[in-house]
């Protein structure tokens, strides 16, 4: 009785379990204590059997035994050996002896990740499971599904969503497409234009200077288009802006349709016009460098510098005759 004693207080002695991986160290001196434990030597100076090629010691069927890491759905012996790569959510499966996840729990990104489905609270996409081959993203920490798909009548599996043109029976059914509105087909809201390829719907713009990113965008103020270089809605090189339209610029003696084209600059308006499909200067007008300006206004500008010369040709006049009457 007293050796039976000795012996069970060594092997509580020599064998030990340590928290991490759930794994059992056993104390030793030299190899022959370790000879019990197949692919293990003694190590020293750290005096416990070490397993050999990587393996490590786990308690299994009342002995010790070296066993390796090992991945999801491979075979195993011990929960433990799962857990290094699959994490503390998985378990050696009873029945098949194989590495699965734990109930509530399910295998992806090489880890088994707590199960949450579609419109489920999550911490990463690693949480949200698809039950078909789309899978949700965790998006504001809510499983949601990914751009260009939507959820489908059930709520529980991700679809591709409707495109712009597609037919649709509400505006959910739109909701893949930002400000994307059913009307019986999925179109841009009020305010909203297709893009170029019609995937996704831009904001109209209504004013001449504002932000772009197609031509498209733009079409508010006619003719006009988005900058390549400033993305803005602009008129080209060759036009001038009249009343939020771009009109192509007339310069004097060019043809022209309407009044407007003639009047590239503010100052024009009252001075040049169409006048029988011809940029000409209205009547009383006429040029002067690189602006018209009306008729009586050159004829005072003319005027100005001769009336002065003439009051000074006065003035000496009479100065000369006031001295000579003095010196007489």
């Amino acid at each position: 009785m007293f050796v039976r004693l000795n012996i069970l207080i060594l092997l509580t002695i020599s064998i030990a379990k340590i928290s991490v991986g759930e794994k059992f160290i056993k104390f030793c001196s030299e190899n022959e204590e370790c000879e019990d434990i197949l692919d293990s030597l003694c190590s020293l100076p750290d005096g416990h059997c070490k397993c050999l090629n990587n393996k490590f010691l786990v308690y299994i069927y009342g002995k010790l035994q070296c066993v390796d890491d090992v991945g999801y759905n491979q075979n195993c012996l011990a929960s433990e050996q799962c857990q290094t790569k699959l994490g503390g959510n998985s378990e050696c499966e009873e029945l098949t002896k194989v590495c699965k996840c734990r109930e509530d729990f399910h295998f992806k990104d090489n880890a088994c990740h707590k199960t949450s489905y579609l419109y489920e609270s999550c911490a990463s996409s690693s949480n949200c499971l698809a039950l078909n081959h789309i899978s949700p993203v965790c998006t504001n920490y809510i499983c949601d599904c990914p751009k260009g798909f939507t959820s489908d009548a059930t709520g529980t599996l991700c679809i591709p969503g409707k495109k712009l043109g597609e037919d649709c029976d509400d505006h959910y059914d739109c909701r893949n497409v930002d400000n994307a509105m059913c009307q019986r087909t999925c179109k841009c809201k009020f305010g909203f234009t297709p893009n170029s390829n019609n995937k996704y719907c831009l904001y109209a713009r209504q004013k001449y200077g504002e932000d772009c990113e197609e031509d498209i965008q733009c079409t508010s103020i006619k003719y006009s288009y988005c900058h390549r270089e400033f993305f803005n809605c602009s008129c080209k090189d060759t036009d001038h802006l009249i009343k939020n339209i771009c009109l192509e610029t007339k310069k004097l003696n060019n043809i022209c349709n309407i009044d407007e084209e003639c009047q590239y600059k503010p100052e024009l308006v009252d001075v040049m016009g169409c006048v029988e499909n011809t940029c000409q200067l209205r009547n009383g007008s006429s040029s002067y460098g690189n602006y018209f300006l009306n008729g009586w206004m050159m004829l005072i500008y003319i005027s100005i510098p001769i009336i002065i010369i003439i009051i000074i040709i006065i003035i000496v006049h009479n100065l000369i005759h006031i001295k000579r009457i003095l010196l007489g």
